[in-house]
């Protein structure tokens, strides 16, 4: 009995010696690896950070800090967009080189979340990978190439998926602004069709019975605004209908027949069938700026010829008009050439008038050509 009873004290002491033994051995093996814990005294009471360390830390945090505060509030453009995260990198590889407790990587994220607004995944994965293998070499210099080894990936792994949330996030917005854009579009669909659309067929029908009842010299007057009526009409519809689906490129036969109806000035339009274009939009940028050439030119221009040419190069097409009217001393701009310079803009194209009294008025329209990539 007796022997069993220290069978049994002996059973347990080793067993709580095996249990005591698992945190020494834990720590050995931490201690082997060279990473910074190296004891429970560790945990509970850091080491004490020099000064000029502690002074290094915080330069480099104020630096990345301020570059943070740069690539956020200022201006966009390459220096804002490359230059200041650079600076950020370099801030925060600094960090880790002089004093690393694992605050570096979310610094680092940052940096990749920002990049992932703008960058294609070529280029922003790319940027990544070197701001990590900087940071590792950092930390194995602090530390120790097996800690660098160790901790690297998780912390190439956290900064990629922040570079994938921003760049999820982008394409949610555009996704979203561009479905508001379509039900914009549906909406004054519907507007144009019920309003305009009425409008215009009632002026229709009342131009018809005048014509039948007017007299004999008045009736080709009447036929032409009849004519332009029907006209405005199936513009209206076709506009209508470019909201609700996709429009077919305007082909240079449509725009030269932009100026059929205008009695004067007498239009001229030079647009080779060659030169025709497959963008739609592009196409139909082309169409309005020559339309709205003509109806500035028929308002305001007092003259009796309007040349328009439309030529295209391997890098940019262009639109130039020219008149023999009166022109002007002071050029002030309406809704139809501001409407005009907002929509070359969106294609990244430019508009230039001149006007001199006497001289007549030139304009100048440039859309450039995307490059196939």
């Amino acid at each position: 009995m007796m022997s069993a009873c220290r069978h049994d004290r002996r059973a347990a002491h080793r067993a709580h010696r095996q249990k005591a033994a698992q945190p020494a051995c834990y720590f050995r093996q931490m201690r082997r690896a060279r990473l910074p814990v190296s004891s429970l005294d560790d945990l509970a009471r850091p080491a004490p950070c020099p000064r000029p360390t502690r002074a290094a830390r915080l330069a480099a945090f104020a630096g990345f800090g301020a570059a943070f505060w740069g690539a956020t509030c200022l201006d966009d453009g390459w220096w804002r967009r490359v230059g200041l995260p650079a600076v950020q990198v370099v801030c925060a590889v600094a960090m880790v080189a002089v004093l690393c407790d694992g605050m570096e990587v979310l610094l680092l994220s940052l940096v990749a979340f920002r990049l992932g607004q703008w960058a294609r995944p070529g280029v922003g994965v790319s940027w990544v990978v070197v701001q990590s293998l900087l940071a590792s070499a950092a930390m194995a210099s602090h530390w120790s190439l097996r800690a660098a080894l160790t901790l690297g990936p998780p912390h190439f792994a956290f900064q990629l998926l922040a570079y994938a949330s921003a760049r999820l996030t982008e394409r949610i917005a555009a996704g979203r602004a561009e479905r508001a854009r379509l039900e914009e579009r549906l909406e004054l669909s519907r507007e144009l069709h019920d309003i305009a659309g009425h409008r215009l067929t009632a002026l229709s029908l009342n131009l018809q019975v005048l014509q039948r009842t007017a007299p004999a010299p008045l009736r080709e007057r009447i036929d032409a605004a009849h004519t332009l009526a029907d006209d405005l009409l199936a513009e209206v519809r076709r506009t209508v209908a470019a909201f609700r689906e996709p429009r077919d490129p305007a082909g240079p036969a449509q725009i030269r027949a932009l100026g059929d109806h205008i009695p004067r000035p007498r239009v001229h339009v030079s647009y080779r069938d060659d030169l025709a274009v497959d963008d739609p939009r592009l196409a139909h940028t082309v169409l309005r700026c020559v339309q709205e050439i003509v109806t500035n030119a028929a308002r305001h221009a007092n003259a009796d010829n309007l040349w328009i040419d439309v030529t295209s190069t391997d890098h940019a097409f262009a639109v130039h008009a020219h008149d023999d009217g009166c022109g002007v001393a002071e050029l002030v701009e309406g809704n139809g050439l501001r409407g005009m310079r907002e929509r070359l803009a969106e294609l990244g194209g430019e508009l230039e008038v001149v006007s001199r009294p006497g001289a007549g008025t030139v304009l100048a329209a440039r859309i450039p050509l995307r490059q196939p990539s």
